[in-house]
């Protein structure tokens, strides 16, 4: 039996915007799933060793006594891969939206 492992990612949200980390957790790793706040209400994230070894681990900058996030969730692995032309006509068709609202906007 062959078992897919999950990707999962640990988003960082700092001073400068956010970084995102991937990673595979080994088996009969209990992820840390969820947000945690520096500097508000509920937990920064210090009191999980699971989230603090992933931090560590991936060398994450974490300072939440600044305000900083954590993030921890599995990712979605579905892969979108729109044709060109695709893209285009859904372009056209909300470049169209657009000017249906703005001249309907304008008539009142």
């Amino acid at each position: 039996m062959i078992q897919k492992k999950k990707t999962h990612v640990l988003a960082h949200t700092h001073q400068y915007g956010t970084t995102r980390y991937l990673f595979v957790p080994p088996e009969g790793f209990e992820v840390p799933y969820g947000s945690y706040f520096g500097g508000g209400e509920g937990s920064d994230g210090t009191d999980y060793p699971e989230l603090m070894a992933l931090v560590s681990f991936m060398n994450v900058d974490y300072e939440p006594e600044k305000g900083e996030t954590i993030d921890v969730a599995e990712m979605d692995e579905t892969v979108h891969e729109p044709t060109l032309r695709q893209l285009q006509k859904l372009i056209r068709q909300e470049q169209m939206l657009e000017r249906s609202a703005s001249t309907s906007g304008a008539e009142e």
